[in-house]
């Protein structure tokens, strides 16, 4: 039933136009899913919703659902989980001369709380838990699957975090992929002909 659903949904944005990467007051819904790539393992979510400012950017809001599977620790054995809100902006152009493929730049400040879990004996125990900021900056790369679809990709980015144990920048490129889609859900306030 989940994949009738799925099908259809694409299939019914897929026959409406789109003219360019985004349109002025257009509402998106987007989905990403993030996984590192080196040292520790993670499986990251996020849902998302956005408008467009014009044709080249939009402002949204996204929740986010991150598990490292294996915490980057020598001393125990466990893992962390973090849920976070947050805000977002895109910037995107397409590459010249073409009108499926470009570029963009998220930029985002979320608010997460991070819970950090240890395994002993097989028993699993909450360890620590606390808040996190985190400002970050991920260039990408889009493609338009249809007038209403955009995929995109990225491999990490920059970012400044900050907890009660550190505030620390890290240069993460090519250390996590993230793959998701955009999907234009309409302009609510656009008078259909």
């Amino acid at each position: 039933m989940r994949k009738i659903i799925l099908t259809s949904s694409v299939l019914f944005f897929s026959v409406i136009q789109l003219a360019a990467q985004f349109q002025k007051n257009e509402i998106y819904g987007g989905l990403s899913y993030g996984r590192r790539l080196f040292n520790y393992n993670t499986n990251s979510y996020q849902p998302s919703f956005s408008i467009g400012l014009n044709t080249h950017s939009t402002v949204g809001v996204f929740l986010d659902n991150t598990r490292y599977n294996v915490m980057p620790s020598q001393f125990y054995d466990g893992y962390s989980h973090s849920l976070g809100v947050g805000i977002s902006y895109n910037y995107a152009r397409y590459f010249k001369k073409s009108s499926k493929w470009g570029w963009y730049v998220n930029s985002s400040l979320g608010f997460y709380k991070v819970k950090v879990y240890e395994k002993q004996n097989s028993i699993t125990t909450l360890n620590t838990h606390y808040n996190q900021q985190e400002l970050s900056v991920s260039p990408g790369i889009f493609f338009r699957a249809s007038p209403r679809i955009l995929l995109f990709a990225n491999i990490g980015g920059i970012s400044l975090t900050n907890n009660r144990y550190e505030f620390t920048s890290r240069f993460n490129m090519t250390s996590q992929l993230n793959i998701g889609v955009m999907i234009s859900l309409g302009n609510p306030g656009k008078k259909k002909k």
